[in-house]
């Protein structure tokens, strides 16, 4: 009888923290509104909290992470709303509000993450008034998963996806290098570049014996080559179009310009609302080749606009990033990582350049990071311009990851903070 009630004992205590776990409240820290720009860059004002994500609506989405776990079912509990101001309710009437919740499937380290996200915004079925989520716990039911169906119907959708493509490719019958002389340019960054009379010399041609009418820029331009072979790209080099100073004899004073392509490239994602970047793991450069002396080149044409123009545009998106390739933990793969943080060295920082930046617009700041310890890590992102205190922005809350030879090698989080 007495180890009866000893095990009824555990089962209830079990049950109590079991409880307790799922009526974690989370709180959501609002701001003030800030300034993004919309799908016709003007600046528009919106809501925001602290680690809102934002879509094409502009409205702050929650993004919640269920590690170990394929979620469905999902639902809010406990949910504490306040009432937004006038102010904020102009921000927002005009727009569609959601009760739905989106969740995304990932694997990360062969085990289920669930990632939730909502619109912590409803209009009060009983009052009619605007309300903003101040506080909340959930629930969600487990659904079965198995990493081989997973594995199956992603292949599934792969196979969809290379079969919508056509696959009749005109290939090249043989490269445009097999004829001529030809001069590699080597480039680190996307920009505009000029060639001129002192460039040409210090490659070794002679301008004087140079027709700069048929002087040609060749050059691809798409950063690292994608991993998968079905992959369109193009299978030799592709003349660009070029400015041109000048004619007949390349002659002091005279030059060409061509806009080039770096090594790492920009791809908008349209469910984050910004632009990511890959870094070229295989190269720092890119390379363009000049050749001349057959036939005229492709030039830079002229265009007759009339009437006014629609819009005059007085600002734009910038973007910038910093990656370094220092440590692959595995030494093996394409799996690289940046400066270490230790006891030596508990905060880095990391310069760039934000002249031109535009009063009260908002910066989005996406931080990746790995943390490798046995203990829990919490890095912390802060954003200042080196002359006073800097501003918190958001933070990385990192479990506790084993050490042993075949485990992971960490807990890598991804974050997008907007200021």
């Amino acid at each position: 009888m007495t180890q009866q009630k000893r095990i009824l004992s555990i089962s209830l205590l079990l049950f109590l923290l079991a409880f307790q776990l799922k009526a974690q409240i989370i709180h959501i820290k609002w701001t003030a509104p800030v300034v993004m720009q919309d799908s016709t860059f003007k600046p528009v004002e919106t809501l925001y909290f602290l680690g809102a994500k934002t879509a094409k609506d502009l409205l702050p989405y929650y993004e919640l992470k269920l590690y170990n776990a394929a979620a469905e079912n999902f639902k809010l509990l406990n949910t504490q709303y306040e009432p937004l101001s006038e102010k904020e309710v102009n921000l927002v009437q005009n727009k569609i509000l959601s009760d739905a919740f989106s969740i995304r499937l990932l694997v990360q380290n062969r085990q289920p993450l669930s990632v939730v996200s909502f619109v912590p915004l409803r209009i009060n079925s009983q009052t009619g008034t605007y309300e903003k989520l101040v506080s909340f716990s959930y629930q969600y039911d487990k659904a079965n998963f198995s990493m081989q169906q997973h594995l199956v119907k992603k292949a599934s959708q792969q196979k969809q996806l290379v079969n919508a493509r056509t696959s009749a490719m005109a290939a090249a019958g043989g490269s445009v290098l097999s004829s001529g002389k030809w001069f590699k340019i080597s480039i680190a960054g996307t920009g505009m570049y000029k060639i001129d009379y002192a460039f040409l010399k210090s490659m070794g041609i002679n301008p004087d014996a140079v027709d700069i009418s048929t002087v040609k820029i060749y050059g691809n331009g798409i950063g690292m080559l994608p991993q998968p072979n079905l992959t369109a790209r193009p299978d030799d080099l592709i003349e660009n179009a070029i400015m041109q100073k000048g004619n007949g004899t390349f002659k002091d004073g005279d030059y060409i310009i061509f806009y080039g392509k770096g090594p790492d490239t920009w791809t908008y994602n349209n469910v984050e609302g910004i632009f990511n970047h890959t870094k070229n793991v295989y190269s720092d450069n890119s390379c363009y080749f000049l050749t001349f002396g057959s036939g005229f080149g492709l030039r830079v044409t002229d265009t007759i606009t009339t009437g006014l123009a629609a819009q005059t545009v007085m600002y734009f998106d910038d973007r910038a990033f910093h990656e370094s390739d220092l440590s692959n933990y595995l030494s093996s793969g394409r799996e690289w990582y940046g400066e270490d943080f230790d006891t030596d060295n508990t905060s880095r920082s990391f310069k760039f350049k934000t002249a031109g930046l535009l009063t009260g617009s908002a910066i989005k700041v996406t931080s990746s990071v790995l943390a490798r310890s046995s203990t829990s890590t919490n890095f912390n992102v802060y954003l200042g311009d080196g002359t006073g205190p800097a501003t918190f922005v958001g933070s990385h809350n990192m479990s506790a990851s084993n050490q042993f030879a075949y485990d992971a090698i960490g807990d890598a989080d991804r974050e997008i903070f907007t200021l």
